[in-house]
């Protein structure tokens, strides 16, 4: 239930266009993901900082409109090489530039391959083969056969959780607005044809 009387607005979209239902569905999931994005990027753990810059939204409809959403994650191409240096007292300082393709000697960290492994964490792995790089929380880099387990941090899984009411709010607000609009507008064209 999205709130008193919305149901009843909502069917009166019905003899609306595709169009314009569309935009009053797409305005209210774009309203609510404003403060999602917002808070997703607050609750980001920081090591590079890489993960925060590419946090993004998209916006998708699918059956002429009638069901719009937003996707809120890691936007891909927006692979960072990672600088690191280190201060005299020992401080690590990181510098991200864009990754360019064949870049082999750089530290390059793309989020959209690893937002996943920090959200939800993963199992021990061990190579078969060849050994594969891990990377310390120092900076340093070893080559082993066997990574161990690592926790979820569910950032964005608790965050989402705790912003849904505010979301909710807007996302109701918005499409009020929205229907009212819309049907001021129909009810404009209709006179304007002499229609009733």
């Amino acid at each position: 239930m999205l709130g008193m009387g919305l149901e009843i607005n909502l069917k009166s979209l019905e003899g609306v266009s595709d169009k314009l239902r569309a935009k009053v569905y797409s305005d209210a999931v774009k309203a609510a993901a404003i403060p999602a994005i917002a808070a997703v990027k607050a609750a980001v753990p920081v090591d590079t900082g890489a993960t925060k810059k590419t946090i993004g939204v998209k916006h998708r409809k699918y059956r002429k409109g009638a069901i719009a959403l937003a996707i809120i994650g890691a936007r891909a191409g927006q692979a960072r090489a990672v600088q690191r240096t280190f201060t005299k007292q020992g401080k690590q300082k990181i510098k991200l530039t864009r990754a360019m393709k064949g870049w082999k000697r750089a530290e390059v960290r793309d989020p959209a391959h690893t937002l996943h492994l920090a959200e939800k964490g993963r199992k021990a792995v061990t190579a078969k083969g060849d050994r594969f790089p891990i990377r310390l929380k120092g900076g340093q880099v070893v080559f082993g056969r066997r990574a161990k387990a690592a926790k979820g941090r569910f950032f964005m899984t608790k965050t989402f959780k705790r912003i849904a009411n505010t979301s909710r709010t807007l996302m109701i607000e918005s499409l009020r607005r929205g229907v009212a609009e819309t049907m001021q507008h129909v009810r404009t064209v209709r006179s304007s044809l002499g229609i009733k």
